[in-house]
């Protein structure tokens, strides 16, 4: 197996729901795992935001990992085969 996940952004749309599908298929084929990232982009704000602060809204944070743990189960049970982990960053 390989060392290297195949990165999949996701943003809860149809599209990346494709390329989670696609990005399955591949890690089979290179025997590789998947790694399902969402990345919270922050309001741009006149200031800039300081390295390490807080999310603003931790219910915000909150949906968004519950958002991925969803897509994660459901695609753990469909390829069981493909070692799948997921993040919020």
């Amino acid at each position: 197996m390989s060392d290297y996940p195949i990165l999949v952004g996701y943003d809860g749309s149809e599209c990346a729901a494709t390329a989670l599908r696609w990005a399955q298929v591949e890690a089979s084929r290179r025997s590789a795992p998947v790694r399902v990232v969402y990345v919270f982009e922050w309001a741009t704000a006149v200031t800039p935001v300081p390295v390490g602060s807080a999310w603003p809204d931790p219910g915000i944070r909150q949906a968004a990992v519950d958002a991925v743990d969803e897509t994660v189960a459901a695609a753990r049970t469909a390829r069981p085969d493909i070692p799948l982990t997921g993040v919020v960053i």
